[in-house]
């Protein structure tokens, strides 16, 4: 059942395929809790309700490039808090990762790389 909620979800919201992998399969016995709610833009009225259910979780790994030059990885946990588009949120994405990892400090990240690496090969 986790797949099928994260591909409504997906649908819904219209998730990319990198949020997609970044969200886990729901828990044993969870439920997501869509509400409608006309005053939402675009074309899906609905929003996920955490207070009448679960919220989907997820955490996407990162390779970010610091201002000394050094390149490091790291989690972000919760990424669906960043605001869409995610990858044009770096003020949040930056903040997040300095509360959730002790020692670095926002104003020390050059740039982030939401692939990991994943696609330098191809650069």
């Amino acid at each position: 059942h986790g797949l099928t909620m994260r591909l409504i979800l997906m649908q819904l919201h219209g998730w990319s395929v990198t949020t997609f992998h970044s969200v886990y399969n729901a828990k044993n016995c969870a439920m997501y809790v869509l509400k409608k709610n006309d005053a939402l833009p675009g074309l899906c009225p609905y929003a996920l309700c955490g207070e009448e259910g679960d919220l989907p979780e997820a955490s996407i790994d990162l390779r970010l490039t610091m201002k000394d030059g050094s390149v490091r990885n790291a989690c972000l946990r919760d990424y669906l808090s960043v605001p869409v588009p995610r990858t044009r949120h770096l003020c949040e994405v930056r903040r997040k990762l300095a509360e959730q990892h002790a020692g670095l400090a926002e104003d020390e990240i050059e740039a982030v790389d939401f692939h990991a690496g994943k696609f330098s090969k191809y650069r």
